[in-house]
């Protein structure tokens, strides 16, 4: 996954999520209109069933020393 700051400012955030999905890093700090790139990884032995499943996530963004929060939906499918 990509990000880009379109900020004209310094920014720092962190990612973060939980099984069965992971993330290669999840600190960051950017200048203004650099960019980034990440991996999010998906875990299909997190259950044991072997049926087809879909599991429901969030990566969630929290911005260091600001209050603002966002967060993407994540799925990831077992068939």
């Amino acid at each position: 996954m990509s990000v880009t700051s379109n900020s004209t400012l310094d920014t720092e955030f962190r990612l973060m999520t939980k099984a069965p999905f992971s993330l290669d890093k999840d600190h960051f700090q950017l200048g203004p209109k650099e960019d980034t790139k990440f991996v999010i990884y998906f875990d299909p032995a997190f259950t044991s069933d072997r049926v087809n499943m879909t599991f429901n996530g969030k990566l969630n963004v929290c911005h260091v020393k600001h209050p603002y929060r966002d967060a993407l939906d994540l799925r990831g499918t077992v068939e």
